[in-house]
């Protein structure tokens, strides 16, 4: 390869790379517009008041109260909580506490805004990053194709998602791929005991991250048998793990509590959506990490079937010595194909809930699956040609990820703006929902003092109010709004305007408007 081109190439990169965090800088400070269903938890965990929410809000239903209210919830605490925090999730969420504690201190100190938990996921994917290219240096060789392993995972528009919702899944990758870089020292029998301590450490951040953290580390355990047995090194990693768990149990002693609790939230899978379902939904969400655009999604599939069959008539043709776990193609290549493996196994039977698929709930996944497809495709892409298709594959995601940014549902407001604006006119708000995951984000963006009522099963009063919106949660299942809508024309309200968005209603009424 000359020179010039060579220079060629790594200017490309470099740029797209630029270009990739400007857009997501552009998307959290600019575009970001308000927070997602999850979000909404997440800024509760991040002022220590999600238990105090879900312990309250049944009493301040069917009373007038004011928007402020419930935006103190929101709060930006005096002190650090963290054992609030613990507390709260352990008792009435599904996650450890270490994002949320990261979040919770970023609100103390500075005070979080709707983009602190975004800024924390941009930091440890940077770390994220740094961590792949030193996996796609041990596959792919410390060279220009490593980087473009880099570029291709953070221009994809399923990864730039995890980034723009504060949530815990790029945490999650970071210590996955740490975790993974010290296995594989570990396996090879060149670790000290610094990287021991690591190992322990990482693995402890990774069980306070995620409760599947412990899924990664069963790959480790078992090429540890396959290679050595039941001798001293198997052992000591063992005794590693052991070591990490019980550093996850000292900063967490919360999760004994959780666990009795969860089992009985569990749902039973019969409720959940079908398995053909779940299967197309995985592997259509699955695909978005190639392209963004549905019809080239098809396309991709199409190109990832043919690939493998090359792949590993490719792998079958070379010499069998290197067919060990000591080579980093194979070991990463098992690895990837473990994580998707369990992630999918895990959705398919309903572990998961029928929304964790695609985008963050693979965000370990993602930076495998990448340095695995251009090892792949650098051995049965005829070398001519690799430079065009990589800069063909390159064009189409810079392409699509601004739009994959501006559309996000993690950057875009619940309701329109409008409704804000209709509601904060009005004299009164009544709402009917009072989830943790809806009515607090609606709530910040109104004036602290407007009446709010909470409707549940009695009428609001509204005798003293000309202007009164109404917004209803319009999903199956639900009670039927039509004796309200009597009732109030029955105290001379007319419906001054209807709006639909999304699964959400708003219904203006003044008394001056007739029927």
């Amino acid at each position: 390869m000359k020179h010039g081109y060579r220079t060629y190439q790594w200017v490309l990169l470099i740029a797209a790379l630029v270009i990739g965090f400007a857009l997501r800088v552009h998307g959290i400070l600019v575009l970001k517009d308000g927070l997602s269903h999850d979000e909404s938890v997440s800024y509760l965990c991040a002022a220590a008041t999600e238990g105090a929410y879900q312990e309250r809000i049944d009493g301040m239903v069917d009373s007038t109260l004011v928007v402020g209210d419930i935006q103190a919830y929101y709060t930006r605490p005096a002190t650090l909580q963290l054992g609030v925090v613990a507390y709260d999730l352990a008792h009435y969420d599904i996650h450890p506490p270490l994002y949320f504690w990261a979040l919770h201190a970023v609100h103390v100190l500075f005070g979080a805004g709707i983009i602190g938990g975004t800024l924390l996921n941009l930091i440890a994917e940077f770390g994220v990053a740094l961590l792949m290219l030193l996996i796609a240096g041990r596959v792919l060789g410390h060279s220009v194709v490593a980087w473009a392993a880099v570029a291709i995972w953070y221009l994809s528009s399923a990864v730039v998602q995890i980034d723009l919702e504060a949530r815990h899944y790029q945490f999650l990758a970071l210590f996955a791929l740490a975790s993974f870089l010290l296995q594989e020292r570990i396996l090879a029998g060149r670790s000290s005991r610094l990287q021991w301590a690591l190992f322990i450490a990482v693995n402890a951040l990774g069980l306070l991250t995620h409760y599947y953290f412990a899924f990664l580390l069963l790959p480790g355990a078992v090429l540890m048998l396959h290679r050595y047995g039941l001798k001293s090194p198997t052992l000591r990693f063992m005794g590693a793990g052991l070591a990490s768990l019980g550093l996850f149990f000292l900063l967490f002693p919360e999760v004994f509590d959780f666990i009795p609790l969860y089992v009985d939230r569990v749902k039973d899978p019969a409720d959940a959506v079908g398995l053909f379902n779940r299967l197309r939904t995985f592997l259509y969400a699955a695909l978005a990490f190639f392209a963004e655009v549905h019809v080239l999604r098809y396309g991709y599939l199409i190109l990832l079937v043919a690939f493998t069959g090359l792949g590993i008539r490719s792998l079958w043709r070379i010499d069998r010595r290197l067919w060990t776990t000591e080579h980093p193609t194979v070991y990463y290549g098992l690895l990837m194909l473990w994580t998707g493996l369990f992630t999918f196994a895990l959705y398919l039977i309903g572990v998961s809930p029928p929304h964790a698929v695609g985008e963050q709930y693979l965000a370990y996944f993602w930076p495998l699956l990448a340095i695995m497809t251009v090892r792949v495709a650098n051995r049965v892409i005829p070398a001519r040609v690799q430079g065009w298709v990589l800069a063909a594959h390159m064009a189409q995601l810079g392409i699509s990820l601004p739009n994959a940014i501006a559309h996000s549902e993690y950057v875009q407001n619940v309701l329109p703006g409008s409704w804000y604006a209709r509601m904060a006119e009005s004299e009164m708000v009544i709402m009917d929902d009072r989830k943790r995951s809806g009515l607090p984000r609606i709530i910040r963006h109104l004036p602290a003092t407007l009446p709010l009522v909470i409707m549940s099963k009695e009428d609001p009063e509204v005798a003293t109010y000309n202007a009164v919106s109404f917004l209803h949660l319009d999903v199956e299942g639900r009670p039927s709004i039509e004796p309200f809508l009597t009732r109030m024309s029955e105290a001379g309200f007319g419906q001054q305007a209807k709006e639909q968005h999304d699964h959400y209603e708003l219904i203006s009424f003044r008394r001056d408007v007739l029927r």
